[in-house]
């Protein structure tokens, strides 16, 4: 059987017809948990949480427990759903993948047996042999990480179904101040449409807005969404305003390592695009190049294209090499780090508005 969507596992689920072997795997936690739950929800003749669920951690129970389980037939009716999260699949005796590989013609009708990974599965050959049995024998249901637009579009579906309306400008701001975490992304969704209400869109009836300004007022930003506000001041020249991000920093107790990396990334985003720029060479070029710094975040890209266009590459030059002797000095010196911060942001200031 091939591998299934998740728009294709809540069809099997409505239709009735989800029996099988599962391996749910991939980056993002929120959406496997939410796949584990449905199929969870839809067994048993309690529903999530009856009689007919079973739920093992990987880590501490063997396959024949398992199998014997997936077997039981409950008392009360319905069928079985069988759990087992983060069983260490490289770990596993050519014998026990053996075991492994009986259990999916073990599961009756009407039943499920799960295997999902809280963290990243890891691609090795015996990994992907796993995946590969459950391909042949049950269904594999990957939720990868989703880009920022699929996201912004999440959101947006999001605050319709709860009576708001948001821009996909105020979706994608709230993605690059909160970060891609979906399960954050829905909490802060949650208190922004709790917000909104009492606030009309002017000329759709009974719709409230969630704006960037409601964004800033009620969310808390990563630290990287900080540091990001911290060099658009810098760059627009506002020095008051940039050693206030700063501020902000210290008083989430943010820690200075973390900072200087922020704004390190910040900057060196800068200056890839810049090159970019220079080069001919796009944004979605630039992500296919990075892919571990920009999948799923291509945003950081296009804010970069859009306030490097006028820093001449000189200027981006010597900033980073402020940044790189602050980063030298900050993690061998035992100065206080604040001075040091702060005087970074000063000769970043200087620096992007000296005349080269």
């Amino acid at each position: 059987m091939p591998s299934i969507t998740e728009k294709e596992l809540r069809a099997r689920v409505k239709s009735g017809a989800f029996s099988g072997a599962y391996l749910i795997c991939g980056e993002d936690a929120y959406r496997k948990e939410a796949a584990v739950h449905l199929l969870q929800s839809a067994v048993g003749t309690g529903g999530f949480g009856g009689f007919g669920v079973h739920v093992f951690d990987g880590k501490d129970t063997n396959l024949d427990d398992i199998a014997e389980t997936v077997e039981t037939v409950p008392l009360t009716g319905g069928g079985v759903c069988v759990t087992v999260r983060d069983l260490p699949f490289d770990a596993l005796s050519d014998g026990q993948v053996k075991k492994l590989k009986a259990l999916p013609e073990l599961v009756p009708p009407g039943g499920a047996l799960i295997f999902w990974q809280t963290g990243e599965l890891k691609k090795t050959s015996r990994c992907r042999s796993i995946i590969k049995l459950f391909d042949e024998s049950g269904f594999v249901l990957e939720c990868a990480k989703l880009s920022s637009g699929e996201l912004a579009k999440l959101l947006i579906q999001g605050a319709k179904k709860r009576g708001a309306v948001m821009s996909g400008e105020a979706a994608a701001y709230l993605v690059q101040s909160v970060g891609t975490d979906l399960n954050l992304l829905l909490h802060e969704l949650e208190k922004l449409c709790a917000a909104a209400c009492g606030r009309p869109m002017q000329g759709l009836e009974g719709g409230t807005e969630i704006t960037r300004e409601s964004v800033d007022a009620l969310c808390a930003k990563t630290l990287e969404a900080t540091a990001f506000d911290l060099s658009r001041a810098l760059l627009g020249g506002d020095m008051s305003r940039a050693l206030g991000y700063l501020d902000v920093l210290f008083a989430q107790r943010a820690e200075p390592v973390m900072i200087m990396g922020a704004l390190n990334t910040a900057f060196i985003d800068l200056y890839q695009v810049k090159l970019a720029q220079k080069s001919a060479y796009g944004v979605n070029e630039l992500a296919v190049l990075f892919p571990a710094a920009y999948k799923g975040r291509e945003f950081r890209l296009r804010n970069a294209q859009n306030r490097a266009a006028g820093i001449p590459l000189t200027r981006l030059r010597a900033c980073l090499k402020y940044l790189h002797e602050a980063d030298t000095l900050l993690k061998s010196s035992p100065a206080p780090a604040r001075p040091l911060l702060e005087r970074t942001v000063l000769s970043l200031g200087l620096a992007l508005r000296t005349r080269r």
